[in-house]
């Protein structure tokens, strides 16, 4: 007969830190994470022992943050995030771990901010960027994560500075944008 209980850890406050389901001495089932005042921060499935199944990431107001599919210990299938008001920020299809396809970023209203392919974890071939009304603005060509050009559907051209801040920026597609607005 398997052995099945839930180990539970505590803030200092008495609330529930985690909840973590256990079969036979085996993580098995949804572990839960929470703040100290209580609200869900994250459930990770587990199937004996792997993550196995859709994590989920919450903001602190209930909304969903963020979801990951898993399969045998690996992302696998479609990973999203929200924004806080609960409207879909990105899109970024995985494949054994690995980042693979076409991922999508968008604003809060909805419309695209950019499509970009990726191969093997990396930036690779022809990204598509776009303003607040959906219309395209840039193409930047990705080889290995790397920007080789940019090309302003306006004419518009960066200077080398503005190309390195954008290569060196956290998120590409933001700096990008925001340089390309001050124009």
């Amino acid at each position: 007969m398997a052995e099945i209980y839930v180990e539970k850890a505590y803030y200092e406050n008495g609330n529930v830190e985690m909840e973590i389901p256990f079969k036979d001495n085996i993580v098995h089932g949804i572990v839960k994470y929470y703040d100290e005042n209580g609200n869900l921060e994250s459930e990770m499935p587990y199937n004996i022992g792997e993550l196995h199944g859709i994590a989920r990431s919450y903001y602190k107001n209930g909304n969903l943050k963020m979801e990951i599919p898993f399969k045998n210990n690996k992302k696998q299938g479609m990973s999203k995030g929200y924004y806080e008001s609960g409207k879909l920020q990105y899109e970024m299809p995985y494949k054994k771990d690995i980042l693979q396809g076409i991922a999508k970023g968008y604003y809060e209203n909805g419309n695209l901010k950019a499509k970009t392919p990726c191969k093997d974890d990396k930036a690779q071939g022809i990204a598509r960027f776009y303003n607040k009304n959906g219309d395209m603005i840039m193409k930047v060509l990705y080889k290995d994560d790397e920007i080789q050009s940019i090309t302003c559907t306006n004419g518009k051209q960066f200077t080398s500075e503005q190309l390195a801040r954008i290569q060196h920026a956290n998120n590409h597609i933001d700096e990008a944008i925001q340089i390309y607005n001050e124009l």
